[in-house]
């Protein structure tokens, strides 16, 4: 009995083992954008540009990168070290199956708050821009609004 306790105990554990390697370490979420530039001038796609400051370590950093209810397509996706460009390098690429995401993997010769810019496509985005005017009481100035 205590021997099929144990092979029991033994194949539970290893399936336990086998779980965790395959599982993925997430990060919460990408730095707030410091900048964002949307150009609308083609018809089927829309070409964003956002810059953020990562917090890099020195060595291998893993950087996830997902997005979810929007079109964007994960080949346009790319990623450019503006302030330490010959310092910090991407090295690979990796895109985890069945789900919006990527993950960067970037290497850094020292730890640096870096600036970088990442750039994408996305597909289906209205182009229609509504304003709102309000005037004041005394009809003098008017408060204008794009929504």
């Amino acid at each position: 009995m205590n021997g099929k306790r144990m092979k029991l105990m033994a194949i539970l554990m290893l399936l336990v083992c086998v779980g965790i390697a395959q599982a993925r370490i997430k990060l919460v979420a990408l730095p707030e954008r410091a900048a964002t530039v949307i150009r609308l001038d083609n018809p089927q796609w829309t070409l964003i540009e956002e810059e953020r400051v990562l917090t890099l370590q020195k060595g291998l950093n893993k950087v996830d990168f997902s997005w979810k209810g929007v079109s964007i397509d994960a080949d346009s996706i790319r990623l450019r070290a503006l302030d330490h460009p010959d310092k910090v390098t991407l090295l690979s690429v990796s895109y985890p199956p069945n789900e919006a995401a990527l993950v960067w993997d970037i290497s850094s010769d020292s730890d640096y708050a870096e600036t970088v810019r990442i750039s994408y496509l996305l597909r289906n985005i209205d182009r229609l821009i509504t304003y709102k005017a309000v005037a004041d009481k005394a009809e003098t100035m008017v408060n204008l609004k794009s929504y």
